[in-house]
């Protein structure tokens, strides 16, 4: 089972999205993983939403390997292959458990989006894995070297992402419940936690700032999630929906033969297993709470929460075959039929997902065949709006706009329409263009925030224009026509 699990999902993770061109939020990935020094590093992560604990490896990494599409992901390939790997050696004293856990992570759908994507989830993911067996330890026989092993790889959790906040406080509630004073008496582990707080003290304003001029515009928040339950832990309702349907079922199946022994559930609620299962229920269950209330909730965000919910499914796995092994198999089947037609779609399917399509570095070579050195950036959204509000902002979005024009070589003058707090109009645009003949325009946005009648606008009089986002975002370059 393990080795076909590898054999379908190390391949499957290496072909998935190859060649695909670097979506819009990778963008800025690349741009603060080429800043020049520690100083505008620190300064971009001051003022980005991912936190330092990705951006300063990504740097380091892009020093070494260059900034190229491919060297930009290959660092969550890495940690994508890195995370079963870490698992199969470390995660359980039960062999067997170590295999289903790691079996399930080769075989989890949401993991080749993980996996070719330069954002900060594979290593959330990496992150977590490794939280989850610190945990396991750490309830299993508390002491300070374990709390503390749990607590650095807990702080680089969230210095990577604020969503990993939520796994982190149910293990450290559970930890303190369970361990009550012997966990007490482990608080100096907890110290590197004032290296976190320091962080937050400085970082948490821009983030509540942007959070506020957001929120009456962007998004808006999701009423009701619970349908996209198999979706969110599986990364297909279909499958998802299957996959918890197996397990379900064959559960209330077997327990009817073989009822539990009286007692053993109350025994099985101290188990540092149970803990983390717990832990990450409870994770899963607060980011959705978050998520009907707060606008731009996104499936990745779950992330930081997922080791411990795919380590339930594989104990699960480890309490079945004990008793049958048919819906263990049932269960692998299906998670193995799912990755298989991802690798059909990866080697048949050429046409760009809604992430993909939205994308600078496609719209950015076709106005780089005329060699543009003034570009006219509208960042529509209203993320961008919200963005552009400071002088910093602004300067910060012009290097995300003319990223793909320098580094190819192309050396150009980006200017950022729209004003404080208002939304670029075509007038304004065409107006910062002019008349130089090597003038550009680039406008991206989702469709609800791009008016329609943009590209006809922007089209008159001397311009050529191309959207490259269709039907899933506006993504609008503009070039002089010859």
């Amino acid at each position: 089972m393990l080795g076909l699990a590898f054999v379908i999902g190390v391949p499957t993770r290496l072909m998935s999205g190859y060649g695909l061109p670097l979506w819009f939020d990778e963008t800025f990935s690349a741009v603060i993983a080429t800043q020049p020094n520690l100083g505008s590093l620190l300064r971009w992560c001051l003022n980005e939403l991912t936190g330092p604990a990705y951006y300063v490896p990504l740097w380091i990494w892009v020093k070494a390997f260059g900034a190229s599409d491919v060297a930009l992901r290959a660092a969550s390939m890495a940690c994508s292959l890195a995370a079963p790997l870490v698992i199969l050696r470390y995660g359980s004293a039960d062999r067997l458990l170590r295999v289903f856990w790691c079996a399930i992570v080769l075989l989890w759908l949401p993991a080749l989006i993980f996996a070719n994507d330069a954002r900060s989830y594979a290593q959330l993911f990496l992150l977590g894995s490794v939280q989850a067996i610190a945990f396991l330890h750490l309830i299993r026989g508390p002491c300070t070297r374990r709390a503390l092993s749990w607590t650095c790889v807990s702080v680089l959790m969230v210095l990577t992402h604020y969503y990993a906040i939520p796994i982190v406080g149910s293990q450290g509630v559970l930890y303190l419940l369970l361990g009550r004073q012997r966990a007490i008496k482990t608080w100096p582990a907890f110290l590197p936690v004032l290296l976190l707080l320091g962080w937050m003290a400085v970082h948490l304003p821009f983030v509540f700032g942007l959070s506020a001029a957001c929120a009456a515009s962007c998004y808006a928040p999701t009423p009701n999630l619970l349908p996209l339950i198999p979706l969110l832990m599986f990364g297909t309702g279909l499958q998802g929906s299957l996959l918890l349907a197996i397990i379900g079922l064959s559960t209330v199946v077997l327990l009817a033969k073989v009822p539990p022994k009286r007692g053993s559930i109350r025994t099985m609620g101290l188990a540092p297993e149970w803990a983390l299962v717990l832990s990450g229920a409870l994770a899963f269950g607060l980011v959705l709470v978050f998520a009907t209330v707060r606008p731009g909730f996104a499936p990745r965000y779950l992330a930081p929460c997922h080791p411990a919910l795919l380590f339930a499914v594989a104990w699960w796995m480890r309490w079945s075959i004990d008793r049958s092994a048919i819906p263990v198999l049932a269960l692998f089947a299906a998670m193995a039929g799912g990755m298989l037609q991802e690798t059909r779609a990866a080697l048949t399917d050429t046409a760009l997902d809604h992430r993909h399509l939205f994308n600078l570095e496609q719209p950015s070579a076709w106005l780089l065949q005329r060699h543009p050195d003034r570009l006219v950036f509208a960042f529509a959204d209203p993320v961008g709006v919200a963005s552009s509000a400071t002088p910093l902002g602004r300067a910060n979005v012009g290097e995300v706009g003319g990223f793909f024009l320098r580094r190819a070589g192309q050396a150009v003058d980006v200017v950022v329409a729209g004003r404080a707090h208002a939304p670029p109009s075509s007038s304004e645009v065409l107006s910062l263009a002019g008349t130089d003949p090597r003038s550009a325009i680039l406008w991206i946005g989702n469709d609800f925030s791009s008016p329609s009648h943009i590209v006809p606008t922007l089209a008159e009089g001397s311009w050529e224009c191309r959207d490259f986002g269709k039907p899933m975002a506006t993504v609008v370059a503009c070039r002089r026509k010859r």
